[in-house]
């Protein structure tokens, strides 16, 4: 379970601190008033978490796969690569179209400045 320390007592015992973590390899909730404010870990505790979050992101990334190829196993090839190339098409017109906008051109000096 986390501990919790306001920020005063981190600044007064920090390197206390920073050893009790390495021993007892519990987060500490650092504390602004009553009001959590951060977490600090030992720095396997972070690795830990980011290799976690790191599975979970492919985890999900293997489903989005599964799940396309099963949506489109009635589909070619041939018939998915025509699909993406007529996508690509459509958005680099979209995208030119916008350029010769002129409501998404970027305007150098302020309508507001515009007659002083």
């Amino acid at each position: 379970m986390a501990k919790f320390i306001d920020l005063h007592e981190l600044q007064q015992h920090l390197p206390e601190v920073v050893d009790q973590m390495q021993h007892d390899q519990e987060p500490r909730v650092l504390t602004r008033g009553d009001q959590p404010a951060a977490v600090i870990m030992s720095y396997e505790e972070y690795q830990d978490l980011r290799q976690l979050r790191l599975n979970q992101a492919w985890d999900q990334l293997a489903e989005s796969v599964q799940s396309l190829a099963e949506r489109n196993a009635q589909f070619s090839d041939e018939e998915i690569e025509r699909d993406i190339e007529q996508a690509r098409e459509e958005i680099w017109r979209e995208s030119l179209s916008r350029a010769d906008d002129p409501r998404h051109q970027h305007r150098s000096t302020s309508p507001h400045s515009a007659g002083k």
